[in-house]
């Protein structure tokens, strides 16, 4: 039996390392990629969305929609319907408008702003000494409890011998001394008064700001809603035709599509389209499905073994086991990775997801017959780690069938993170 020394162990562990790592490096790239990939899928829905409903409902012809209610039996887009909604939106905005207009602080709105923008740079002006001065008596040591025992006041009377009396004597002495020529005062009683005189000036400075800021602010917020609701009122037919539309979508959204056959199967372009929502909604359900079963688990599966080897690399590295011998088929056994299933899974990523992403045969599709979209996009992989894929398996497959026992044929189904 061929043996391996704990020097030899550590360096094959650190192959191996630089192998998962690198495996791991793989995998986060392609899952990084995967929002791409749904992004193409998912334009393909919303462009084949967008031609049915711009078919079905291309204006606010009232001939034009009572034809789409009737083809739907959907009365929510017929033109007493659709007509009444835009009365309604149009009401609601003329409202809206009419009491923005009515309130004072609107009428007055350039004058208001102008007097802020003029005023709120004079007050800065005149609140910026006294904030300067009140931060730093503020910081000084023991200024807080200084004002509150109103120390330099009558007020103050704390004795000679009693705890406290020369700490506050001490520290009112230095900030005294710190402030009180910049202040032109000569005792702490006078510090403090033009302190609580310029702190109250301060403060109604500040008081004055913050309402202009507020009004100000109240005014832009009423201009951006006037607009908002002047240009949705111009704007209240293109309103309309798209609430009328999503309607239609809602409604449409909720059939499967052998129910939405009959009501579009008498236009070609209508009903490819809907094979494509369709088609595209399997994609998606497809590539969520292979990305957590090729990338998400072995991803979870090779930060396992990382650690797994890092914890090998520690224990083969100690002093105690330099003198020892290891069977290296033990080693290989417990550390080494399965590469070749690592490719094949690869292959079957790239292939499968390839496949789902250029499928573009809709038309060959009859709602009406049993049938799997899995089937029709993939050819390279039986995809039974799909609930849905492998129910449909289980109970249509026929003898002769390329899926049939595929339980018994995928290698990889129960292997894929190893």
């Amino acid at each position: 039996m061929t043996t391996m020394s704990s020097r030899e162990v550590v360096d094959y562990l650190r192959l191996i390392r630089s192998e998962l790592l690198a495996e791991r490096q793989r995998l986060t790239e392609a899952q990084a990629a995967e929002p791409g990939r749904l992004q193409a899928v998912s334009q393909d829905e919303e462009s084949a969305w967008a031609h049915l409903l711009g078919t079905l409902v291309p204006d606010l012809n009232a001939q034009g929609l009572d034809r789409a209610a009737a083809r739907l039996s959907l009365p929510l887009v017929a033109a007493k319907a659709t007509g009444a909604r835009r009365l309604q939106r149009q009401q609601q905005l003329q409202a809206q408008l009419a009491k923005i207009e009515g309130e004072v602080e609107y009428q007055n709105r350039e004058n208001l702003l102008n007097e802020a923008d003029i005023r709120l740079p004079d007050l800065e002006e005149n609140a910026a000494p006294l904030r300067a001065d009140v931060q730093l008596l503020s910081a000084e040591p023991l200024w807080d409890e200084l004002i509150n025992v109103n120390y330099g006041t009558p007020a103050y009377t704390r004795k000679w011998y009693q705890r406290g009396y020369f700490r506050h004597w001490k520290f009112g002495d230095r900030i005294l001394a710190q402030h009180g020529a910049r202040l032109a005062v000569r005792d702490f009683g006078a510090l403090r008064t033009k302190y609580l005189g310029e702190k109250q000036a301060l403060e109604t400075f500040e008081a004055e700001v913050r309402l202009l800021q507020e009004r100000s602010a109240r005014i832009r917020a009423m201009a951006a809603e006037h607009d908002e609701a002047g240009a949705a009122l111009a704007n209240l037919d293109a309103w309309v035709l798209a609430q009328t539309r999503a309607l239609v979508l809602e409604h449409l959204s909720a059939l499967s599509l052998p129910d939405l056959t009959p009501l579009l199967q008498d236009d070609p372009g209508l009903l490819l389209a809907a094979k494509r929502i369709h088609g595209a909604q399997a994609k998606q359900k497809y590539m969520d499905a292979v990305s957590q079963e090729w990338l998400v688990k072995p991803l979870a599966d090779v930060q396992r073994r990382l650690s797994k080897v890092d914890s090998g690399i520690e224990k083969f590295c100690r002093p105690k086991n330099a003198t020892q011998r290891y069977p290296r088929e033990e080693i290989e056994a417990k550390y080494g990775i399965p590469s070749e299933k690592w490719g094949q899974r690869w292959d079957r990523y790239e292939n499968t997801t390839q496949e789902i992403v250029v499928f573009n045969d809709y038309g060959r599709v009859d709602p009406f017959t049993q049938f799997l979209w899995w089937d029709l996009m993939i050819h390279s992989h039986h995809g039974n780690f799909v609930p849905d894929v492998c129910d449909y398996h289980q109970h249509h497959a026929h003898p002769g069938d390329v899926y049939a026992d595929a339980s018994a044929n995928d290698d990889l189904r129960m292997h894929d993170a190893s």
